[in-house]
């Protein structure tokens, strides 16, 4: 599941989207920084059928491959 290497980084991403946003009404300011969050909040939902039913999710990318790390996230019933 590729989404899975997204879901730490979009709420970071949504602390970003005020300095970007700052000549928009505060409300339209707030809306936009919500926005990630709750797209993360989407992703994670729409996995929930499968996570109640007992799978497990796993991505993972290469990260220095010299020696050996990855990046690896995992969604399972306890997280």
């Amino acid at each position: 599941m590729n989404s899975l290497i997204w879901l730490p980084y979009l709420p970071l991403l949504g602390t970003l989207v005020p300095i970007f946003s700052a000549r928009l009404s505060s409300t339209a300011c707030a809306f936009m920084t919500a926005a990630l969050p709750a797209i993360t909040l989407l992703l994670i939902l729409s996995h929930s059928g499968d996570i109640y039913s007992g799978e497990r999710f796993f991505s993972s990318l290469p990260w220095v491959a010299a020696i050996g790390l990855e990046l690896a996230f995992r969604l399972d019933g306890l997280s």
